[in-house]
C-alpha cells in the first residue's frame, strides 16, 4: 500500500492526523452538509469496488476531548490551525 505522508509541519507529525482525525463529526457533516445522504465509510474506496476493505483499517469515532489530548501531547497544547482543502 502506498501511503502519501506530508512532509510540512505540523502533518508530518503522525499525532497531529490522529487528532484531526478525531476531531471531525462525520456524523455532522453527513446530516447537516449532505442533508442526510450520506454513509461513514472508513475505507477511501467506495463500497462496490474492486480491492475495497474496510478490515483492519484504524477507526476514529468523533472525540474532541481525545483529539485535544493529542495534540497536547504532539506540542500543541493551544490547538493548531491548518487548512484543509476538500
Amino acid at each position: 500500500m502506498y501511503l502519501l505522508i506530508p512532509k510540512v509541519e505540523p502533518l508530518s507529525d503522525l499525532r497531529v492526523r490522529r487528532a484531526i482525525a478525531y476531531a471531525i463529526d462525520k456524523r455532522a457533516i453527513i446530516e447537516h452538509v449532505l442533508g442526510g445522504y450520506g454513509e461513514n465509510l472508513d475505507s477511501l474506496v467506495p463500497k462496490g469496488y474492486f480491492s475495497r476493505t474496510e478490515e483492519g483499517l484504524p477507526r476514529y469515532e468523533f472525540d474532541l476531548k481525545k483529539a485535544k489530548e493529542i495534540l497536547a501531547e504532539a506540542g500543541y497544547p493551544n490547538g493548531l490551525e491548518v487548512t484543509l482543502d476538500t
